[in-house]
């Protein structure tokens, strides 16, 4: 009886490649490799040093293992990978797992191109972020390059928190027993509108009101909008409301100081200063008084808001009149100290007249007599800063001359 004896190598096929992430088996001497098959090598990086590196390779040659030198050919050899394997590279690191975070369920999946709020939650892959409540992060909260776990500078507004299973249980309706009452609803807030200091608003059912000045100036930014993450910097809750505000009744001008005769109608067209005073008819026998300001920047805005409307802070009601202010009386002349033994000419139509010319006696051209001028009672001094000294040996030019004159 013959026995035939096979090698053992022809028994045994190469494994099927594992296709994922990270590296494929080991290439290994005598395995049937036939082109497409893809294996791993450990490959020397640095002889020197030591060190090495762990590549992927596909096979090249023969689609018959018998006819393929991948067997034989050993892929960590760089003259025999040339003649069979095709350097697939270094295989990329799988990506760490997370545990579970601290949450049930999955929040929303991460939308490209939708906007999220400060401390938001999304989930991609799996993984639940939270996004940053950074102000200037809210630029990019969408964007692709800023895509959760998978982009370039996701780590800037994205936090890693854990991985997730399921769906987050829908968050119950707001319990208004926690906040007040306060009454009827104010109007609806309006992102456009320009909102100032004491003015209430109403959202969701829940009242705001917008803070005092210099706070005030951001009731008008929509980052700081009631409800959202930075409303507290800038509105105040009052509470919850229920049906509307009943109207405000009409003015009561016995609560107000009676101004009597009142100041000219405010103008929007003229300039008002600090504590100048104007008057807005309401009725038709009656007027309020308005003043401006007397603090120096917040008169600057009375001649730009009107009384009472665009800007509180600009102008201050102090009271009601009706009719128009009393002319002032004509000066009490007996009252006055008498000067002089009679009045210095003046001519009605030109304006003052010329009753005296002072010169310098050595005046010349180009002295500039008169420059500067002073005046002390019955004494005055006139400034030739360019005049020459004719006493002066040292031949010093635009010495200059202060000349002095009296009346007794």
């Amino acid at each position: 009886m013959k026995f035939k004896t096979l090698a053992l190598a022809s028994l045994v096929a190469a494994p099927k490649p594992v296709f994922g992430i990270g590296c494929y088996g080991l290439w290994k001497q005598g395995m049937e490799y036939v082109s497409g098959d893809i294996v791993s090598a450990i490959v020397p990086l640095n002889a020197t040093a030591g060190t090495t590196q762990t590549k992927n390779f596909k096979c090249t040659s023969g689609s018959q293992s018998s006819l393929s030198h991948c067997p034989s050919y050993d892929p960590s050899n760089s003259q025999e990978a040339s003649a069979a394997w095709s350097d697939q590279g270094v295989p990329p690191t799988p990506k760490p797992t997370a545990g579970r975070w601290s949450g049930k369920g999955c929040p929303e999946e991460w939308v490209d191109g939708a906007s999220y709020d400060g401390g938001e939650l999304a989930e991609l892959n799996g993984l639940v972020y939270k996004y940053s409540t950074a102000q200037a992060a809210s630029t990019w909260c969408g964007h692709s390059n800023y895509k959760p776990g998978d982009s370039q500078y996701w780590s800037s507004v994205w936090t890693l928190l854990g991985s997730c299973a399921g769906t987050i249980a829908p968050t119950s309706s707001p319990v208004f027993k926690l906040l007040v009452n306060a009454g009827g609803c104010p109007d609806e807030y309006d992102p456009s509108a320009t909102y100032e200091e004491s003015d209430t608003v109403m959202l969701d059912d829940i009242v705001y009101k917008c803070r005092s000045w210099p706070i005030s100036a951001w009731c008008r930014v929509d980052v700081y909008a009631p409800g959202g993450v930075y409303s507290e910097v800038a509105w105040t809750t009052l509470g919850y409301c229920d049906g509307t505000i009943s109207p405000t009744t009409a003015p009561a001008f016995s609560a107000l100081k009676d101004h009597n005769g009142c100041p000219d109608a405010y103008d929007k067209s003229s300039k008002y200063e600090a504590n100048d005073k104007v008057s807005i008819e309401v009725t038709d026998t009656h007027s309020v008084v308005w003043q401006c300001s007397g603090d120096v920047h917040r008169s600057q805005y009375c001649s730009q808001f009107e009384p009472g409307h665009d800007f509180k802070l600009a102008w201050k009601s102090i009271g009601y009149c009706d009719g128009t202010m009393s002319p002032t009386s004509s000066p009490n002349l007996s009252k006055l100290k008498e000067v002089g033994d009679g009045c210095p000419k003046y001519d009605i139509a030109n304006g003052w007249a010329q009753v005296a010319k002072l010169t310098g006696p050595d005046g010349a051209r180009g002295d500039y007599f008169g420059h500067s001028v002073s005046v002390s009672n019955n004494t005055a001094v006139v400034g030739s800063p360019m005049d020459n000294d004719p006493n002066n040996d040292d031949d010093c030019t635009n010495f200059g001359s202060a000349y002095v004159y009296s009346s007794w």
